[in-house]
């Protein structure tokens, strides 16, 4: 969501920047020390040379169906420490019309995904290709009531669902991840001794803090290949 604002912030400079003579913007910077450090960008000179972007209203090549955001786990664990009438505001600058953002189109993931509180499925049963076991339970503590909040603001609002992960039982590491962080972990002593040392210097740095994610090194499945188990019966199962 910030990066998408920033980017069209970054538009808008460059078309007033052309038109109008010298402009300042801003950026935001964010650490593990400094978080959220407002700069201050460089002056944009306005140039003689034509405009290389051209907006042409009256000329309608595709339709966009909304903006918006995903629901994850961790967005409304981060909500539920606001009081109620902060979170009350949020949902009105995310969803409601004419107030902020308007969003009007949303993600979901059915199970995990990189903002999960933990790893899981609707459906961690090994071999359950009827889905028998099949629940939405987990979600009744995070993701519903973060949905049921944006609707009752937006009650319009458009939900596409996008899995990120199959249940493990489906892939052939039976892991979520595919990439072992333990290679990182090995160098994680080490940077941190660099960091303190920079620290003593005086000097600034940052490392982002590794957390093992239990993926043997030999189970990782190389970017550009397929984890999931390439079989009908699990392709069915998955649908």
């Amino acid at each position: 969501m910030k990066r998408a604002s920033i980017s069209l912030s970054v538009v808008a400079g460059l078309l007033a920047a052309c038109q109008s003579g010298p402009t300042v913007g801003e950026w935001v910077s964010t650490t593990y020390d400094a978080p959220w450090q407002v700069q201050a960008t460089d002056q944009i000179a306005a140039t003689e040379s034509e405009n290389t972007i051209v907006i042409d209203l009256t000329q309608t090549d595709q339709t966009i169906e909304g903006f918006g955001t995903c629901f994850n786990e961790l967005g409304w664990t981060s909500l539920s420490l606001l009081d109620q009438q902060t979170r009350d505001g949020i949902f009105q600058e995310l969803f409601a019309p004419g107030v902020g953002a308007n969003f009007t189109i949303c993600r979901m993931s059915p199970g995990s995904n990189d903002f999960a509180t933990d790893y899981y499925s609707f459906n961690d049963t090994e071999g359950d290709f009827e889905m028998k076991n099949f629940s939405i339970e987990h979600d009744y503590a995070t993701i519903i009531p973060f949905i049921k909040s944006a609707l009752a603001v937006k009650p319009d609002l458009k939900i596409w669902a996008s899995p990120w992960c199959p249940p493990i039982w489906m892939k052939v590491n039976k892991h979520y991840a595919s990439s072992s962080t333990k290679a990182l972990m090995r160098h994680y002593e080490a940077m941190m001794k660099e960091r303190k040392q920079a620290r003593q210097a005086g000097e600034e740095s940052f490392f982002a803090r590794m957390v093992d994610n239990g993926l043997d090194e030999d189970k990782q499945t190389p970017e550009g290949t397929d984890a999931f188990i390439q079989e009908e019966a699990y392709y069915k199962a998955y649908a």
